[in-house]
C-alpha cells in the first residue's frame, strides 16, 4: 500500500485541488491525521501534519481546534468518523460550539469552592466570587486580575504568601496536590481543603495552577466523630467480657468478638465462624425452645443456657438475643453471652450451705426440746415438794426459805418454757398469750432471787 505524501503548496495557500481528486483525498487524510494528533495532546512540533498541505479553510479550522484547552470526547469521536470519509468533495468544516461565558461565570460563582487561576509569575488570571469575598475578608484587600498575589497579600501575612508560592511552584512540576490547612479562630478551628491542578496550554505546557479551596470543617468534625465512635466501639468490643455474636439462618455465625472466641476456647475468629451453631449448645431441646421463643416474640433476655466449648466441656451462660430483618429480607440474630459458670457454682455452694445450716438448726431445736422436757420433769417434782413443805408447820424463817425455793423453781420452769418458745420460733410456730400477773408480787420475786 502506497503511503500518502504531503503535497507542497505555494506559501499563499492557493491550489487547484478541485481538478485532482487524488490530491483532494490526500489532503483530507493528512488533515484528519494531524487534527487527531493535536486533539490527543501531541506537541505541535512532533505532529506529522504539514501546514503547507492544507487549504486556508483547513488551517483556520485547525487553529481553532488548537486553541481549545480541553479534550472533547464528542469532537474526538467526530474526527474519528471523518477519518473514514476519504472521498469528500467539499472542504472539511468543524464548527466549534459557542461558549456561553455568562453561564460559565454563574456556575463558578455559585459553587461553594473558592476558585482562582494563577500563572507561573503568581499573577491572578481569573477567580470566582467566593474567592474574591474570602480574600477581602481575610486580608482586607480586593483581588484584581493581572496583579501578583504576593503584592496583594499584606506584609504581615508574608509567611502565607511564601507558602502559597511554594505550593504553586510544586504544582507546576506537573502533578496535582492537595493540602489541608487548619486555622485557629479563637475557640473555633477552621479546616480547609486546598487542591492545586496544573494548567496546560494547547501545547501541553504548564503555564500556571488552578486552585480550589473549600471549608471542610464540618465534614472533618463528622469524620473525627465517626472515627472516635469507631475507636470507642472497637475498644468496648475488645474489652467487654460478654461474648457478642451475629448469625443468620443461611450462613450461621457471621461475626464474633474476642470474648466469644475465648469463651468457647476457639483458636481464632476463622475457626469460630466455621463452627455450626447447634454444636455450641449442650441441650438441643432448650435450643429449639429458645428459637421458638425468639421467632414468636422477636427477642429474649437473661436465659440460663448450658453451652459446649470446643473441647466438649460444658459451661453456663446467660444468653440474650434479638431477631432483626434486613431490607433484603435476610434474618439476623444478634446476641450476647455472659459466662455465669462461677456464679452457678457459688449458687450451688450457697444452697448446700443453707441445707447444712437448716439441718444444724433443726438438730439444735430437737436437742433443746428434748432437754427442756428432761429438765422440766424433775423441776416439777421440786416445785411440787416445796408446795407440800410449805403446808407443814414451819417457823417464819423456814417458810421464807421454802417460798424462795418454790419461786426460784417456778422461775427456772419459766426459763425452760422460754427455751421451748425459741424452738417454736425457729420452727415458725410462735404463739403469743395474754396472761394476768401481779406486778408487786413479780417485783418481790425478782428481788428475792438476787437477795
Amino acid at each position: 500500500m502506497q503511503q500518502d505524501k504531503p503535497v507542497e503548496k505555494p506559501n499563499d495557500g492557493a491550489h487547484d485541488d478541485d481538478d485532482d481528486p487524488n490530491i483532494k483525498d490526500t489532503i483530507n487524510n493528512t488533515f484528519i491525521r494531524g487534527l487527531q494528533q493535536v486533539l490527543y495532546g501531541v506537541p505541535l512540533e512532533k505532529c506529522t501534519l504539514s501546514f503547507n498541505a492544507l487549504s486556508e479553510k483547513e488551517r483556520d479550522i485547525l487553529n481553532e481546534i488548537i486553541s481549545l484547552k480541553t479534550n472533547n470526547d464528542d469532537l474526538l469521536e467526530e474526527v474519528g468518523n471523518l477519518r473514514n470519509k476519504t472521498h469528500v468533495s467539499s472542504p472539511i468544516s468543524i464548527q466549534r460550539p459557542p461558549l456561553n461565558e455568562s453561564n460559565l461565570r454563574a456556575i463558578l460563582d455559585a459553587t461553594d469552592d473558592e476558585i482562582v487561576l494563577i500563572n507561573g509569575a503568581y499573577e491572578l488570571m481569573d477567580f470566582n466570587l467566593n474567592f474574591e469575598d474570602s480574600f477581602y475578608a481575610r486580608y482586607g484587600v480586593k483581588p484584581e486580575r493581572g496583579l501578583k498575589i504576593t503584592d496583594l497579600i499584606p506584609n504581615e501575612y508574608s509567611d502565607t504568601a511564601a507558602l502559597l508560592c511554594d505550593r504553586i511552584d510544586k504544582c507546576m512540576q506537573g502533578h496535582p496536590r492537595t493540602y489541608y490547612d487548619r486555622t485557629n479562630l479563637g475557640t473555633y478551628i477552621s479546616i480547609a481543603e486546598i487542591k492545586f491542578y496544573p494548567i496546560k496550554n494547547a501545547l501541553q505546557k504548564i503555564t500556571g495552577a488552578a486552585v480550589f479551596a473549600i471549608d471542610i470543617t464540618e465534614r472533618k468534625q463528622t469524620e473525627e466523630t465517626i472515627k472516635r465512635n469507631q475507636q470507642l466501639l472497637s475498644s468496648i468490643n475488645r474489652n467487654i467480657k460478654e461474648g457478642l455474636f451475629r448469625s443468620s439462618r443461611d450462613q450461621g455465625l457471621i461475626y464474633v468478638n474476642k470474648a466469644f472466641i475465648e469463651m468457647f476456647e476457639f483458636d481464632g475468629e476463622a475457626e469460630a465462624l466455621s463452627c455450626a451453631v447447634p454444636e455450641l449448645f449442650s441441650d438441643t431441646v432448650q435450643r429449639q425452645q429458645l428459637l421458638a421463643e425468639i421467632e414468636e416474640r422477636g427477642s429474649f433476655t437473661n436465659k440460663e443456657v448450658k453451652f459446649r466449648r470446643k473441647d466438649g466441656s460444658v459451661f453456663w451462660g446467660l444468653l440474650s438475643s434479638m431477631r432483626t430483618t434486613e431490607k433484603d429480607g435476610t434474618v439476623l440474630y444478634d446476641g450476647a453471652i455472659r459466662d455465669i459458670t462461677r456464679m452457678k457454682e457459688f449458687e450451688e455452694e450457697i444452697i448446700h450451705s443453707k441445707e447444712i445450716a437448716e439441718n444444724a438448726t433443726r438438730a439444735k431445736s430437737d436437742f433443746l426440746a428434748t432437754m427442756s422436757h428432761e429438765i422440766r420433769t424433775p423441776m416439777n417434782g421440786v416445785i411440787g415438794m416445796t408446795s407440800l413443805l410449805s403446808e407443814t408447820a414451819l417457823s417464819t424463817e423456814q417458810r421464807d426459805y421454802v417460798d424462795t425455793i418454790r419461786f426460784s423453781g417456778e422461775h427456772l420452769l419459766n426459763i425452760i418454757n422460754d427455751i421451748l418458745d425459741f424452738s417454736k420460733i425457729e420452727a415458725g410456730h410462735m404463739e403469743l398469750e395474754a396472761t394476768p400477773f401481779d406486778l408487786n408480787a413479780l417485783i418481790e420475786e425478782v428481788m428475792n432471787l438476787f437477795s
